[in-house]
């Protein structure tokens, strides 16, 4: 009676979850047929209506994908191309063709690497591992698996780490090794809980109830099947209620409750029937056949079980074969048909025999290919975490430097004070240390801070979070580097000490040199750095001094530029000096503060990718372009760019 509630429970549930389902096709459908457009949106949507038919008509799934992949060609929409293929991969999988499922599915996985999307790299791999476990070669399976992983722990994809979870269970499961594909589904069903993952924690639910099942524990297999279909029936999931039908009907089989089993066998019949899985349904009638073996109407058995045998043997897959020979045998054998209860027995143990072997050489090859892939794993953790104790003690010897150099400054500083420009230094020095005081203290809070952490985050072997503190304290020691620098230049400038040895030179040769070292920071910020100076000019200036000017106006140029901007660098003449251009189509400089971008005294903005300086680079410009027997000047538009200007002798003067 009981069995027959839930039927009833069942029916009314998947009535108004096939309401809920049409109109939200009928909706798709709508759009679809009122917006004719070829573009990004129609293919979402096309991709979208395919998975809502891909658990209810296989055909019209793929008539979906390939629309979608028509018009992404024709757009020219590399994830949207990716996307059908792998969706078209499903489609075939469910025919059984695992050969174009690997096929269209390697395709889109190398579009995804090209566009750097990881999520569809993962689930690429994920797919690929699971057709060749289907197909027997879990060597290969297992080193996709194990390539998934890898990205998936370094992109912290959860979710689909819980999808190759259930994967990998189904590879223990197919070794017979039930404890271990428990033990990943329970890894699974916890990763998607977490994650609020409604389809996925059926998934697991209803795998957990099927190795249970498998490793004969009936009473848990009742439980976590029960949950399957009381979980998967509240969120109208069909296509794992199928199996979880089958698992039902299965456990009711071992308890010899025929009545309850029969009505599920049914119900998953018929859904496999509706949907079009050949796999599933070849294993639904060879499973039907054997509950009438069990319940001695071996005539139904017979019937069922050469229903299955025909369409496993139109797929190829042997252990079906080989489970429908096993019946009809015992099915022909107890009506007495003994000539054919012997072919079927000769054919069961050929099949039996032949997959037997497979599997051991399958298995050995599977587990010799895991521990391979876990050496290497090991290896390049050691030679990561070699790597990340290198870079620790770099930056550690490079704080004492800092430090070092701090004194080196402050003591020349001191012997400025004594100078004849005593007034003229304290008065810019006030200004300076302003600046220093608050820029230098605050990195070096930060990096001494993060030297206490370190030792204890050694002792517990956290080599990731070593690394990403010292990454993160990268930019706090290019800014006391950077400040330090020109602390040394203006304690040089103010006693004279700058050396100046001027000589001739090409400047398209410097120019090139400076760009060479700012390309991979303009290629970060996608800028296009163009240098237009000609081979044939030459200039007479002091080298250090003029590469010191250039780099901080394309440094700066850089960081107040937006990304897909530009920064030119030309050259003009005025009589007998060389006047040297960095344009940008950058942010620009406000008319208030132009007037001040020289002087110690500018407010310092931040750059558009949030780039933080000291507000000193300019002011060491302007004395450094004198120091070279020229002048520096700007002309800028607010929101369109800016053009600095500097002037060096063509000869000597």
């Amino acid at each position: 009676m009981r069995t027959y509630i839930v039927f009833f429970l069942i029916f009314f549930s998947s009535l108004f979850e096939s309401i809920a389902q049409t109109q939200k096709i009928d909706s798709l459908l709508n759009y679809l047929n009122s917006n004719l457009q070829k573009n990004e949106i129609r293919v979402n949507y096309l991709n979208e209506l395919a998975l809502e038919y891909q658990h209810i008509n296989l055909e019209k799934t793929y008539q979906y994908i390939k629309e979608a992949e028509t018009i992404s060609t024709e757009i020219n929409h590399p994830e949207g191309i990716a996307n059908s293929l792998f969706s078209m991969g499903f489609y075939y999988w469910n025919k059984g063709d695992f050969d174009t499922t690997i096929v269209l599915c390697t395709k889109a996985l190398e579009i995804f690497k090209s566009t750097k999307d990881y999520e569809g790299q993962i689930k690429c791999l994920n797919r690929i591992a699971v057709i060749h476990m289907y197909k027997g070669d879990y060597k290969s399976s297992i080193e996709n698996y194990f390539t998934s992983i890898e990205i998936s722990e370094r992109t912290k994809n959860y979710n689909q780490m819980g999808k190759i979870y259930n994967n990998l269970g189904s590879i223990y499961s197919n070794f017979g090794d039930y404890e271990k594909a428990l033990e990943y589904n329970f890894k699974a069903l916890e990763i998607k809980k977490m994650l609020k993952d409604t389809f996925s924690i059926g998934v697991s639910l209803d795998n957990i109830g099927f190795y249970h099942l498998k490793a004969g524990n009936i009473e848990e297999g009742f439980n976590y099947c029960r949950q399957s279909l009381e979980y998967n029936t509240s969120i109208h999931n069909n296509y794992i209620l199928g199996s979880t039908y089958q698992n039902l009907a299965s456990l009711h089989d071992l308890a010899g409750n025929y009545d309850s089993a029969i009505i599920y066998h049914n119900l998953s019949l018929e859904l496999l029937k509706n949907y079009g899985n050949l796999r599933q349904l070849s294993n639904s009638y060879t499973l039907i056949a054997n509950h009438y073996l069990l319940s001695n109407n071996n005539k139904k058995a017979i019937e069922f079980a050469k229903k299955g045998m025909s369409i496993a043997i139109e797929n190829e897959e042997k252990e079906y074969i080989m489970n429908a020979s096993a019946i009809l045998y015992k099915a022909y054998g107890n009506i007495h048909d003994y000539k054919n209860a012997y072919m079927y027995f000769t054919d069961y143990q050929n099949f039996y025999n032949d997959l037997k072997n497979e599997r051991i050489v399958k298995k050995l090859a599977f587990q010799e290919k895991e521990l391979e892939l876990k050496l290497l794993k090991d290896k390049s953790d050691l030679e990561l975490s070699n790597q990340k104790k290198e870079k620790l003690l770099i930056l550690i010897g490079l704080i004492f430097t800092i430090i070092l150099a701090f004194f080196v400054s402050y003591n020349l500083y001191q012997k400025i004070k004594s100078n004849r420009k005593l007034k003229k230094a304290n008065a810019t020095r006030d200004q300076m240390f302003k600046i220093i005081s608050h820029d230098f203290r605050s990195p070096l809070i930060s990096i001494s801070s993060t030297l206490q952490v370190i030792p204890e985050l050694i002792k517990e072997k956290d080599y990731d979070t070593v690394i990403d503190l010292a990454e993160k304290n990268e930019e706090s020691v290019r800014r006391v580097l950077s400040l330090i620098d020109n602390l040394i230049n203006w304690t040089l400038s103010q006693n004279d000490d700058i050396p100046y040895k001027p000589e001739t030179y090409s400047l398209k040769e410097i120019t090139n040199f400076i760009i060479d070292i700012y390309t991979p920071i303009a290629s970060y910020k996608k800028l296009k750095l163009i240098n237009k100076i000609t081979d044939s000019l030459f200039i007479y200036a002091d080298k250090n001094i003029f590469n010191t000017v250039l780099r901080n106006l394309v440094n700066n140029a850089i960081k107040f530029t937006p990304e897909n901007g530009e920064i030119i660098i030309d050259c003009t003449f005025d009589n007998a000096k060389a006047i040297i251009q960095v344009a940008d189509t950058g942010i620009g400089i406000e008319e208030s503060k132009l007037r001040k971008i020289f002087s110690i005294e500018k407010d310092r903005k931040l750059g558009t990718k949030g780039e933080k300086g000291n507000g000193l680079g300019l002011f060491f410009c302007k004395e450094f372009a004198r120091k070279n027997k020229g002048n520096i000047w700007v002309e800028s538009i607010l929101g369109k760019g800016s053009t600095f200007y500097f002037s060096v002798p063509i000869h000597p003067i």
